[in-house]
């Protein structure tokens, strides 16, 4: 067994290193996988998958991948040549979630393949369902067979441009401390006093509130995770009723902040400044600061 899962890991790192036609992705974590099936040259999971493959780019948002099965299969000393994906297929990566009954992984043509009831959600794209779906995922093309839409699409944002984000809310980058801002957090939260943290929690969406809560205070968050946690965080950040005297009571404002709040703006930079402010207030050591001395 031991040197079946080395001959894996060995595919991944010889393509990594591969040079003309190598890979794009060269490592993947496995969150689930109930029933596991190890031959030469094929892995066999099963039992509802999920795993997440990274990109050789470390800017580059992981392929979080779900299915009933998924079967890799590879020749000796070469890479894996193909992924399998069978049943309730959801691939979530930098076009956006694609879910599917099947869908290929091909590593040699780098592209996803996915077939049989394919539906398509991204920032440019809502609600998009085919009946074959090709992603390359070098130049990030598209193919599409009898394509549908079920709502309206944004002819803003067709070019996939999304509007430019605030300079202040946050990104990936600006928390410095990721093993330490989710403790933090919910140690403030599970207080019985009022905190920042806690009042930070109670205005996350119902959704990610509850994955929050249900987050282990050591996790260790994949590049996806992280990105979408600081999307539910930069959502607090642009709501006019973030800052409350209570929450903040005992904890000394910095000037900037200070003024501000004084200011009580009900919208537009200068809210998303002040809740930044604050947020870096409130947990100083694990984020840059922006607004804050």
């Amino acid at each position: 067994m031991k040197k079946r899962m080395w001959a894996f890991a060995l595919a991944l790192s010889v393509a990594a290193g591969a040079g003309a036609g190598e890979m794009k992705f060269d490592r993947m974590s496995i969150t689930r996988a109930p029933k596991v099936k190890i031959t030469e040259g094929r892995w066999h999971m099963q039992g509802g998958v999920a795993l997440t493959l990274f990109s050789r780019n470390p800017d580059e948002k992981p392929l979080d991948i779900q299915a009933s099965e998924i079967v890799f299969e590879w020749q000796p000393g070469e890479q894996p040549q193909k992924v399998d994906l069978k049943g309730n297929v959801s691939v979530d990566g930098e076009i956006g979630t694609i879910s599917s009954q099947t869908a290929l992984l091909d590593m040699t043509a780098d592209t996803l393949i996915f077939t049989e009831k394919v539906n398509i959600n991204s920032e440019a794209f809502q609600g998009i369902s085919a009946s074959r779906f090709i992603y390359h995922l070098g130049d990030g093309s598209i193919e599409m067979d009898d394509m549908v839409t079920t709502d309206t699409i944004s002819l803003e944002n067709l070019g996939g441009e999304s509007e430019a984000q605030d300079p202040m809310l946050l990104t990936v980058a600006d928390v410095t401390d990721w093993q330490g801002i989710i403790p933090a957090i919910k140690a403030q939260a599970a207080s019985g006093a009022a905190s920042p943290g806690k009042r930070l929690v109670s205005l996350l969406p119902e959704e990610a509130r509850a994955q929050f809560n249900a987050m282990a205070a050591d996790a260790q968050l994949t590049a996806g995770m992280r990105k979408d946690f600081v999307g539910q965080l930069n959502k607090v950040l642009q709501r006019k009723d973030f800052y409350d005297a209570a929450a903040w009571e005992g904890t000394a404002l910095p000037e900037p902040v200070q003024a501000l709040v004084n200011a009580k703006p009900a919208s537009g930079p200068d809210l998303i400044k002040l809740n930044r402010g604050l947020f870096e207030t409130a947990f100083p050591q694990f984020v840059a600061r922006k607004v804050t001395p």
